[in-house]
């Protein structure tokens, strides 16, 4: 047994983007512990194809095990979280998440010991 395949006992906390509607319809993705800039650029690492997306439009940010937070950077057009208009938002399984047009849901997977 290597080393990738010797669990502590609880299984690590997962958190994924899945886009539910506009230009990459079905996209799923996960969201490494870190930063994670989301935009319309090819440098961001989640990348959707919108016209209203700025290119670095957001950020997601791991900020503890179970924490994850969404911090417009300043957008156009806006960042919504359950069809509220945010600046920083502590992302919760489920929230509904709304860059540019597209429709993004937050999924996570949280640790069980």
């Amino acid at each position: 047994m290597n080393a990738e395949t010797v669990h502590s006992g609880r299984r690590p906390a997962f958190a994924y983007l899945i886009v539910a509607d506009g230009p990459r319809a079905g996209a799923i993705h996960q969201l490494a512990p870190g930063t994670r800039i989301v935009g319309r650029s090819g440098a961001a690492d989640v990348r959707l194809d919108d016209p209203a997306i700025s290119g670095e439009h957001c950020r997601v940010n791991w900020e503890g095990e179970r924490d994850i937070a969404l911090i417009d950077l300043g957008s156009e057009n806006g960042t919504r979280i359950n069809g509220r208009r945010t600046s920083r938002h502590s992302l919760r399984h489920n929230d509904v998440i709304l860059i540019g047009e597209t429709r993004v849901i937050f999924k996570f997977v949280g640790e069980a010991g």
